[in-house]
């Protein structure tokens, strides 16, 4: 149920900000508003803005494709799980074993035709019903940093979400994902991950940690406009010319 509330919240919150719905296999638009159906993993939102420059897609539980390491050539293990994306469709894969998300939104510029040409990047967003102690071990955060790059366990939700930051592409910006491309190596396409959950005792409280570009964001009924803030100040940093 928390998990359904925030898409609503979310489609609501973009629609909010210029963009239109498109298509959706998980919501229709009619004389009475937007009207949701059931939820099932890998469904999608996609909205336009209103000036037709930005495209939005919006995933719930979609899985992302992921290099198999029981492969003894590493490097044709990524290959393969880089030929499973496509530039509108799935533009990420990783490197990890956490490959599904909450939810995804990935981020397009337009064409002069209005179609989509530059990929911007994603925002990932993850719905933990839970205390914030539980998200993130503040007294222990020297140890985030020490093992961000290895494969040490020490806490599952921040690991989820480091792995979810570390996510690849081979389509950033303009990049087709042909020859000798360069996306992978040297861009994070992942612009930052963000934590909803029911923060009851302090329902404004936006937390940064900026060493991780993840974001612990307060979800709860009554103090929507927390997170409404935060999604309109992303579109705005994202998308110039937006408003």
């Amino acid at each position: 149920m928390y998990e359904y509330w925030n898409i609503i919240l979310l489609v609501k919150s973009i629609m909010n900000n210029g963009f239109t719905l498109q298509s959706s296999d998980a919501a229709q638009m009619t004389d009475r508003g937007i009207i949701f159906s059931e939820l099932v993993a890998g469904c999608n939102f996609s909205f336009r803005s209103s000036n037709g420059e930005y495209v939005l897609k919006l995933y719930y539980e979609k899985e992302i494709p992921r290099v198999d390491y029981s492969i003894f050539d590493k490097k044709q293990a990524e290959k393969d799980a880089q030929d499973r994306t496509s530039k509108c469709d799935q533009p990420l894969y990783t490197k990890k074993a956490n490959n599904t998300p909450d939810c995804i939104i990935d981020c397009y510029e337009c064409d002069e035709f209005k179609q989509e040409k530059f990929y911007l990047g994603s925002l990932i967003i993850d719905f933990k019903y839970r205390k914030r102690s539980s998200l993130w071990n503040d007294d222990q955060e020297y140890v985030y940093k020490d093992f961000r790059n290895t494969g040490y366990e020490y806490d599952s939700c921040a690991n989820q979400f480091k792995a979810y930051k570390d996510m690849r592409t081979i389509f950033f910006g303009d990049c087709d994902g042909l020859g000798d491309n360069i996306s992978n190596r040297f861009i994070k396409p992942v612009h930052e991950v963000w934590a909803l959950y029911p923060n009851v005792e302090n329902p404004k409280c936006v937390e940064f940690k900026s060493g991780y570009g993840i974001r612990f964001v307060p979800s709860i009924p009554g103090n929507e406009d927390v997170l409404q803030k935060q999604l309109k100040n992303f579109l705005e940093w994202l998308m110039p010319g937006l408003t």
